[in-house]
Formats: structure tokens, sequence, C-alpha cells
């Protein structure tokens, strides 16, 4: 890999090679370095002091071996997006992060997630977490009261029921993108979302929405909407597109919705939007 360091790359992606950072000697030479995806590398703290001194402002390492000690090698480092997504290592504080000018924060199936840990991002001007695949109570997500947090994701969190979301939005977040994909939620429990100024709503994985549930985002300013089920799960009926005329929506996407009829199908694609699904 040494031979890349005579290359003035800003923006680099590697993958699913330990090899790759056996010496990890060679990323010191990428100078103009701004962007870092090492996913399945298996990034050391040996990594990171290679890293060090680089102007990184976005940093991807899922499946690292990097804890919380290891991150304050990047002290200095004007990073603003760091991933950390199914950390190898446990992860019970997160206070080194106020080094860095932070916006954005993935901490997706990472061990040691809890009340304690969250309450370090306290005074962080956070836009965005991912907090996907954790176990959550309200402990932890109240937490996050006071961040100014514009996307949170929440996809397969155990522990996140309709209590909890409803809870949720009375914090008071800024949320404008919700990931609530593979939870159980029923469909009053969307009816909480009305208070939100969301452009983005992540449903995937949802079998137990009807038109019903659908019937509730009517009045929110979404852009952008994933409704989707296994095959022959999804409730969705040709009942909800009237619904969905009615927003302002620039991407639709209704996977596996095979209860649309042809009809219901024609009128989507009328849409001033991409819709893909089934039935387009």
């Amino acid at each position: 890999m040494a031979h890349l360091s005579s290359h003035p790359l800003e923006q680099l992606s590697l993958g699913w090679s330990s090899a790759i950072l056996k010496d990890p000697a060679w990323l010191s030479h990428l100078s103009a370095l701004r962007s870092l995806s090492l996913d399945q590398c298996y990034a050391t703290d040996a990594t990171l002091h290679a890293l060090a001194g680089l102007p990184i402002e976005r940093l991807s390492l899922p499946s690292s071996y990097v804890c919380e000690d290891d991150l304050e090698i990047l002290e200095g480092m004007p990073l603003a997006d760091l991933n950390l997504k199914s950390s190898r290592q446990t992860i019970e504080r997160l206070d080194v992060l106020h080094g860095f000018p932070l916006k954005r924060l993935g901490l997706s199936d990472v061990q040691g997630i809890d009340a304690d840990t969250l309450s370090d991002l306290h005074g962080l001007e956070l836009e965005s977490l991912d907090l996907s695949l954790n176990d959550l109570t309200w402990k932890e997500l109240k937490q996050l009261a006071g961040l100014p947090l514009k996307r949170l994701n929440l996809s397969f969190c155990r522990g996140v029921d309709g209590k909890l979301l409803r809870k949720l939005v009375e914090l008071g977040l800024p949320l404008e993108q919700l990931e609530i994909s593979g939870l159980d939620l029923l469909d009053a429990d969307l009816a909480c979302l009305r208070d939100l100024p969301l452009r983005r709503l992540g449903l995937y994985d949802s079998p137990w929405l009807t038109d019903a549930g659908v019937a509730h985002l009517v009045r929110l300013p979404l852009s952008d909407l994933t409704i989707s089920a296994d095959p022959g799960e999804s409730r969705i009926t040709s009942a909800a597109v009237p619904v969905l005329e009615q927003l302002s929506l620039q991407t639709l996407w209704l996977l596996n919705c095979s209860g649309i009829s042809v009809e219901g199908w024609d009128r989507l694609a009328r849409l001033p939007a991409r819709v893909s699904g089934p039935g387009i």
C-alpha cells in the first residue's frame, strides 16, 4: 500500500483485509487526506498513531480494536465525522470526543453504550447520531436532551418501543431525519412524530405498519420516506396512496408493498418524486 503515499489523496476507502494495516506507517504519508474509511480492517492504536497529525475530517473505523483512550492519540485532528460501528472494544466513556469539532458520530452495535457513556455527549454540537443495534432504555435516550441533533438512527434497537418514542419526541430535538426500522411499534405510535420537523423517515422491516399508521404522516414535511417489510408481510394497501400523494416527497421507497393495486402504483408513478416498489 506504500505506493499510495505518492498520490495527493483526499479521500480513501479500504476494506475487508487486516493485511492492509499490518504495517500502517504508510498512512502517515497521506498528508492531504481528509476522509478515510477502514471497514473491517481491524484498526488498532498503531493505526491511529500513523494517522496522528493528518487533516482528517471524516474517519470511519467499523470493527476496529480502538477504545476511548486510543482516540486521545488523534488530539488536534479536525474530526467532524467519526464512525466506530461494531467496535471490538468496549467503550465506556466518550469525554475524549470533546477534543474534536464533532458533528456526526456513529455508535452502531457498540459494546458498553449506557446512560453514563451517552451523558459524555453533553456539550457537543452533534447533528447526527447513530445508535442502531444497541440495547437502549429511557435512561439512555434521555441523555440526548439538549443536543442539536438533526439526524438520529435508532433502527433495530432492543428496548425502544412506542412509549420510548413518544418520550423521545418530548425532548424537543430538532430532528429532520429519523430511522426507526425494525422496532416493535404500533400505528398509533407514529402520531407523536407530527411534532417533529421530519424530512426523512426510515421504516424498513416494519411489518406492523398499516394504512392507519401511514395516515399519521400526512402533516409531516417529509421529502424522503422508506416503508418496507419482508416479502409477503407488508400490510400497506392502496388506501395509503391518497396520503402519500399529499406529502411533498422527492424519494419514496415502498419495498415489498405488494398490497398496493395496479391503479395505486399508476397514481404513485405520477408523483413528482422518485418512486420505487414492486409495481414500478
